[in-house]
């Protein structure tokens, strides 16, 4: 069956995003040391800065090697041991800029090294200074729109997400590429169980901005510019999370039902898709298929998010409840009760007479 999602929303007049094809990795709340390699074999340790959502990425090497392909698009070799980096670390992290660096670059610098000290204010103001002496790059608009994020200022953000995803030339930069020896990347919550690992690159940008947008209660603009990422990387779990989700929240569960055929239960990803799949159908009032496809959700439960499943087995117990059926409805409450005698009203719902 073909798609039928609305029409493309662009940016301003028009314009659409302008991004090269990558993909976005999965994260499940834990943060720490990751190991990639690419297919030239130049091997990348990254690692998270606690409390930030960000990492610092040193990369070495270059010959072959051999990696493993995991669901999320990138390729996942050997995690080291690696040192935590603290915010007292962060001045030997990032590059010293040379004698005869631009002011722009030195102010570059020395935000990045207060962002990762997670002193915003700090950084909003090289960040500010560095971003109206430079109309160059765009990884100092990068910075300072996280920078206002974490400020709570999202509407000060959106102008300067809009400039980098609209722009011709992509994410990262030269800028970056001086100054971050590697690369960093930043949780971007996606549901409540389930975040996106996004890169300080073009598609993270357009992520992020779809998320204020969101955030901003413009949904509108938030599902085309998830939509457009879709159509650059179709077979991308995370970003077919990310639009479910909007489509959810939108109340368009036909589209949702859509967009979600054929996902297979592989990880926590694919399971909150399916989630909402099942959410979709019983919105659209196909209970049975939603108690059958929470089940089948529900019969794969080895390395899932334990919240997540609880939420699927709450879901499933109310819509057995819908179907008339109080003796399965029953057996649900009571497992979600002896998992977590505090899990939301399950213990009411298990206590109630007619249950």
């Amino acid at each position: 069956m073909p798609m039928r999602f609305r029409k493309s929303i662009g940016l301003g007049k028009g314009v659409r995003m302008n991004v090269n094809k990558g993909s976005v990795g999965m994260s499940f709340g834990v943060r720490g040391a990751r190991y990639s390699m690419n297919s030239s074999g130049r091997r990348t340790t990254s690692v998270g800065i606690p409390g930030t959502g960000l990492y610092s990425i040193h990369s070495s090497g270059g010959g072959r090697s051999q990696a493993r392909s995991t669901g999320s698009g990138r390729r996942y070799g050997q995690v080291p041991i690696a040192t935590t980096v603290t915010a007292d670390m962060a001045e030997q992290v990032i590059p010293r800029p040379g004698p005869f660096a631009a002011g722009s670059e030195k102010s570059f610098r020395a935000g990045l090294v207060a962002y990762l000290q997670q002193n915003w204010e700090l950084a909003r103001a090289h960040f500010e200074q560095a971003v109206q002496a430079d109309s160059r790059n765009l990884s100092d608009d990068y910075f300072l729109a996280a920078t206002y994020v974490r400020l709570k200022r999202q509407s000060e953000a959106v102008p300067l997400l809009e400039r980098i995803v609209a722009a011709p030339n992509a994410l990262p930069d030269a800028l970056m590429a001086k100054y971050i020896p590697g690369t960093m990347e930043m949780q971007l919550p996606i549901t409540e169980h389930v975040s996106a690992t996004v890169g300080f690159d073009s598609i993270g940008a357009t992520l992020v901005l779809a998320e204020v947008y969101q955030e901003l209660g413009r949904k509108q603009e938030a599902i085309g510019l998830v939509q457009q990422v879709h159509e650059v990387l179709p077979d991308d779990d995370a970003v077919r999370l990310s639009l479910a989700d909007l489509l959810y929240d939108d109340d368009d569960f036909r589209g949702l039902v859509e967009l979600t055929q054929g996902v297979e239960n592989r990880d926590d990803v694919t399971l909150a898709t399916l989630h909402l799949r099942a959410k979709a159908l019983a919105n659209e009032g196909l209970m049975e298929s939603a108690v059958e496809l929470l089940s089948s959700c529900l019969r794969r439960t080895a390395g899932r998010d334990q919240d997540l499943l609880k939420e699927i087995r709450y879901n499933r117990a109310e819509a057995y409840e819908l179907l008339g059926d109080k003796r399965k409805a029953r057996a649900d409450w009571s497992k979600l009760v002896a998992e977590d005698a505090f899990y939301r009203n399950a213990r009411e719902r298990l206590q109630r007479p007619e249950a």
